[in-house]
């Protein structure tokens, strides 16, 4: 059994963030490993949470519902953090200093997932989701870090070249990704997907929670930001399915067709709100994974450009993103046992990467 320090976006509010850390986590225990969390909070990404704790929008309406929703919004971050101190294994919180001190805890190091290879969330690139503290390179494995966007500015890129050309075990999540990493550090990295599709069904709808006063039967509406198009699609699914349309919302916003607007929403209701869905409307990375999970029909609403890591999630599951983004298609079934033997084959190729990595 070896002692495995995971780095990554743990401390975040946003559901993402903190379940794709539990779940990595969640792996690495079960391929027999003790695995815990690194407490290193990049001071940018704090700093941004704690502004997001106000209502940041130009629409009056919005910024008065985020105003009056203040105190559901506090509640929402309480319930996640809850759910990191309670779910994951935290090491002591440590600096860009301190985290050195950690060399002598862990027989190896992983950094990822989650987007901690984009230097535009970090305030330029920030050397310890390169595992730049660690002494031994050997100890280094990157398991699907993210860059969330393939335009990064050059003097950055090489920055992040010089640090990932320490890391032998290398992998990354997304496939355009992979192409520039190959082209900047002359190696190949292996294209492996977010670990929340790692874990099974079953272990994710342990830990589901309704909330309460829920309908029966409902349409789920998560949306990590809001337009005037998405809300035009909702609005055509909810008079086509004739069922009421339930909202994971950031401000309690109600735009109108909304029947039910929840804003103070733990990890495992937000888990809970997706198996319960009937029907799954989203345009988030995160809600298009566990829609899939669930087995859900979907409307993966399109925005005016498909963000890298879904348009990267549809390519691995070969679906086209043309077929699941018109008004002529709103809410398609997929044909989820194809989807499972491809995604069976990711997750046993992932397994099998952490599993040697981790034990050379």
């Amino acid at each position: 059994m070896k002692k495995v320090g995971i780095i990554t976006f743990h401390f975040v509010n946003n559901y993402g963030g903190v379940l794709q850390t539990y779940a990595l986590q969640s792996v690495v225990n079960e391929l027999g490993h003790d695995a815990k969390v690194i407490d290193y909070r990049n001071w940018f990404i704090r700093f941004t949470d704690a502004v997001r704790v106000l209502p940041i929008t130009k629409k009056w309406a919005v910024l008065n519902s985020g105003f009056k929703t203040m105190a559901e919004r506090l509640e929402r971050i309480q319930k996640i953090q809850n759910f990191v101190r309670g779910k994951l294994k935290l090491t002591k919180r440590v600096n860009s200093f301190s985290i050195k001190s950690l060399n002598g805890d862990f027989d190896k190091f992983i950094c990822g997932s989650d987007q901690i290879w984009n230097p535009f969330l970090t305030c330029g690139v920030d050397g310890a989701y390169y595992l730049d503290f660690v002494d031994d390179d050997n100890k280094k494995i990157a398991y699907a870090p993210s860059m969330g966007t393939g335009r990064i500015p050059g003097v950055m890129l090489k920055r992040m070249f010089t640090l990932i050309r320490h890391i032998p075990h290398l992998s990354i999540r997304e496939k355009t990704s992979e192409a520039i990493v190959c082209e900047g550090v002359g190696r190949h990295a292996e294209v492996m997907v977010d670990p929340t599709l790692l874990v099974s069904k079953e272990k994710w709808e342990r830990l589901c929670e309704a909330p309460q006063n829920m309908p029966d039967k409902y349409i789920l509406l998560y949306m990590m930001q809001g337009d005037d198009h998405i809300y035009r699609f909702a609005r055509a699914i909810k008079e086509k399915y004739k069922l009421p349309i339930v909202e994971i919302s950031r401000y309690g916003f109600n735009p109108g067709f909304a029947d039910k607007v929840l804003v103070n929403v733990g990890i495992e209701e937000f888990l809970g709100l997706f198996h319960n869905a009937e029907y799954v409307c989203t345009n988030s990375y995160h809600g298009f994974v566990y829609a899939m999970i669930f087995e859900k029909k979907l409307c993966l609403i399109p925005s005016v450009h498909f963000s890298a890591r879904i348009k990267n999630l549809l390519t691995l599951l070969e679906m086209d993103e043309n077929d699941i983004s018109t008004y002529d298609n709103l809410l398609v079934k997929f044909d989820y046992d194809n989807i499972e033997k491809v995604l069976k084959d990711y997750r046993n190729r992932a397994l099998t990467y952490l599993d040697r990595a981790i034990g050379s």
